[in-house]
């Protein structure tokens, strides 16, 4: 049994895969100050992993304190921290220098060549929007990133007393308050460039790419999208799945 770690900016996520099929999945957000007991309760609730594989862009105080709480649960448990290699899994890397493409980039990409045949972007719709392109051969046609929708709200709001939060209520398109039209400006901002971009590449390639999104707004950014696009929550998970199978 192998135990995957995505260890985000924002979020730890955790699943355990039986080879097939990933089970137990959880979530932590590791600004919460007891996240790494939470952690700690989820390992001593499941199996007890052989191996363990982590893909962090966390800093990296957090990821040695998630390699600790693994340690002190599953002493025998052998980890394994990755780092986007210049190809693996089907898919070959475009960065001149592999490592420097964000290693859950990476997996994404190999989530999305397992789920679909052909040409795919996926729209990392986190803490930053990170959305990287593949051709029908796996190759990384390169990517592009921007502030996610939380980053530019933060950015609005840090620069003005007038204007107050309003929680996680979802956007709507024309907003009657400043609040309202702050929260649907960032999500369309989002969405407007996925749909670019989808027209960029799909120009590039011949032909539409498979549309993947994942990561904390991908719901509301998909929401407003032109294109049709899958949602898919649990993608670097699944790429870590799959790269884990093929090195056992």
């Amino acid at each position: 049994m192998n135990l995957l770690l995505d260890l985000g900016n924002t979020r730890l996520k955790w699943a355990w895969h039986d080879g097939v099929t990933l089970h137990a999945r959880g979530a932590v957000a590791h600004a919460d100050p007891g996240w790494r007991s939470d952690f700690t309760a989820a390992l001593r609730a499941g199996p007890a992993p052989t191996r363990a594989w982590m893909a962090a862009v966390g800093a990296e105080p957090l990821a040695a304190d998630a390699r600790a709480a693994l340690a002190e649960v599953r002493p025998c448990c052998r980890i394994e921290s990755l780092q986007s290699p210049a190809a693996g899994a089907g898919v070959v890397n475009a960065y001149a220098e592999p490592a420097r493409l964000g290693v859950d980039r990476f997996l994404a990409l190999v989530g999305a060549r397992a789920r679909t045949p052909g040409p795919a972007l996926v729209a990392g719709c986190g803490t930053a929007l990170a959305v990287d392109v593949i051709d029908a051969e796996g190759r990384h046609l390169g990517g592009v990133i921007a502030p996610g929708a939380r980053r530019m709200r933060e950015a609005v709001l840090a620069s003005t007393a007038r204007v107050l939060p309003r929680g996680d209520r979802p956007p709507v398109v024309f907003g009657r308050s400043t609040e309202e039209g702050l929260d649907a400006g960032c999500i369309l901002a989002v969405a407007a460039l996925v749909d670019r971009l989808v027209d960029e590449a799909a120009g590039r390639l011949g032909q539409p790419p498979a549309l993947l999104l994942h990561g904390g707004d991908a719901d509301a950014v998909g929401d407003r999208l032109r294109h049709r696009g899958c949602l898919a929550p649990n993608l670097v998970l699944e790429g870590l799945a799959r790269w884990a199978a093929l090195h056992a």
